[in-house]
């Protein structure tokens, strides 16, 4: 009879214990879901940005950079083989960004979803009111995809540890200093500079966009400081280089061929018909990682990189514009003097 009773309580123990441990499997990996979850956040977040005020191409940059990094930090823990960015990247240590833990199940796209719908809610707040419908819409839609294929508790697990990411990206972003950016594109404390081919006012807008752009923090130390050659010295000598370089530019704007047209439309990214200059960049990635039927570590991993390269390659632009101060092609350097020859004064040079 003991030993009965003790067989029949090691297998009741022997049964508890495999009970409790029925979700320590195997981790799952990014390899096992495409890349739909995050490619459809970049796409909304392409749409919200054209059609959104104050999404200027350095505000964008930023919210397309921070997008980005939460949702590669989100799936982080299913890439075989790779780092946080915490500790890596300017200002994100590797404490501030949240563990998923270890044994348990997590469905990645699931985290994804999460983290990148808190990004999106922090960077657009300028349009909250009118765009968060939106992003909640896509949150819910991803969400559905995947329920049926997970168990209550996976998906819970999930979506609790992509928002935790997503907050603690979100905490992160607003660190720089720039959660209003949306309102400071054309700050009235700027003072222009003024001298002999600066730059001037080619509209009714009198304040130059972003000028202190420069001076927000990169993800990449040092990437601002890079340094870039001087522009061609300013002249109105016909003969000067500076001189020649944009009278070219103005003869060939007057004979453009259809080829010529189509480039200079594709590349144009006009204020309220694209998602900016950036947004052009990320949809290109976008593009690749569809066509190449990218899974989802591949297509983190690519939002991410092009993300935090266009917003800090965006801050060492707007460093370098400011630092020189040059005039626009379209101006002339007086009022009566154009820095083109008298043929050319009464036309703009695009």
């Amino acid at each position: 009879m003991q030993k009965a009773y003790q067989k029949l309580l090691f297998l009741s123990l022997l049964l508890l214990f495999f009970s409790c441990q029925d979700e320590e499997v195997s981790p799952s990996t990014t390899d096992e879901y495409s890349h739909n979850v995050a490619s459809s956040w970049v796409n909304l977040a392409l749409d919200v940005i054209k059609n959104s005020p104050g999404c200027s191409p350095t505000v964008a940059a930023r919210t397309y950079g921070y997008l980005g990094l939460a949702m590669y930090e989100a799936a982080r823990p299913g890439l075989t083989g790779y780092k946080s960015m915490g500790g890596q990247i300017n200002g994100l240590s590797a404490e501030d960004v949240p563990n998923a833990e270890s044994g348990l199940e997590y469905n990645w796209a699931l985290a994804v979803n999460a983290a990148a719908a808190e990004i999106l809610h922090a960077c657009m707040y300028g349009a909250r009111t009118e765009k968060a419908g939106i992003i909640e819409s896509n949150l819910a839609v991803q969400t559905t995809l995947f329920k049926s294929d997970n168990s209550v508790a996976v998906v819970e697990r999930s979506l609790a540890y992509g928002q935790q990411v997503g907050q603690a990206i979100v905490e992160f972003a607003e660190s720089d200093g720039q959660a209003q950016c949306y309102k400071t594109n054309f700050p009235a404390n700027f003072v222009v500079p003024v001298g002999n081919g600066f730059w001037v006012p080619t509209s009714a807008q009198i304040i130059p966009l972003q000028p202190f752009w420069g001076n927000v923090r990169s993800f990449g130390p040092g990437n601002p400081d890079v340094a870039v050659d001087p522009p061609i010295p300013y002249s109105t000598d016909p003969n000067s280089p500076f001189y020649k370089e944009a009278q070219d530019v103005y003869l060939i704007s007057q004979g453009l061929t259809a080829s010529q047209k189509i480039i200079a439309e594709y590349w144009s990214d006009d204020p309220g018909k694209t998602a900016t200059p950036p947004g052009h960049s990320l949809s290109i990635a976008k593009i690749v990682v569809t066509k190449q039927n990218a899974n989802l570590g591949k297509a983190v991993e690519t939002y991410a990189k092009m993300g935090m390269a266009v917003h800090d390659a965006f801050v060492s632009c707007w460093k370098t514009k400011y630092q020189y101060n040059l005039i626009r092609p379209i101006t002339c350097s007086t009022a009566n003097e154009c820095w083109l020859d008298t043929d050319i004064a009464n036309s703009s040079i695009s």
